[in-house]
């Protein structure tokens, strides 16, 4: 019994404590938000970073020089894009996938598609997708198709 008062004394105080300093609630936009940096991932030579930011929906990844302290080069996706997933796969180039915004759903949605860039922002290009296919006018070569499959990263690079 003597317990169960010190428990009740314990909560009552605690109560108190806790109204006397409350403070005023926080703004509804403090939850709503878009996120400004989504992470941050380092290059495997240990020089550079690269670091996932933007504003109001939009979202960009952008390459820093560690001894420089400047951004080197960056991408930024589409408009109704966001970058869901990226990584190194070289001290100079990195992978990443995209997802879509819909109206409908609050997470966007992979769009399945894979994209290479190096980290001075050049040689940018589709590597896997439903819009990564080449026309093949004129010629026997071999060219990318595009795929409606959906890939899976096997194997992280570290």
């Amino acid at each position: 019994m003597r317990r169960l008062s010190l428990f009740a004394g314990a909560l009552v105080v605690t109560f108190f404590w806790f109204t006397a300093h409350a403070q005023a609630p926080l703004p509804v936009e403090f939850f709503t938000k878009y996120d400004e940096f989504g992470g941050v991932k380092i290059s495997p030579d240990g020089q550079f970073i690269a670091v996932l930011t933007g504003k109001y929906g939009s979202s960009t990844l952008l390459f820093t020089d560690l001894k420089a302290k400047k951004n080197v080069g960056g991408i930024r996706t589409p408009e109704d894009c966001v970058i869901d997933e990226y990584h190194w796969v070289s001290p100079t180039r990195v992978i990443y996938t995209i997802a879509q915004r819909q109206r409908d759903n609050v997470t966007p949605t992979p769009t399945g598609e894979i994209f290479a860039i190096d980290r001075d922002g050049g040689s940018a290009r589709q590597l896997y997708g439903y819009r990564a296919g080449q026309s093949t006018l004129d010629t026997h070569m071999q060219t990318r198709q595009a795929s409606y499959a959906t890939p899976v990263l096997l194997q992280v690079p570290r």
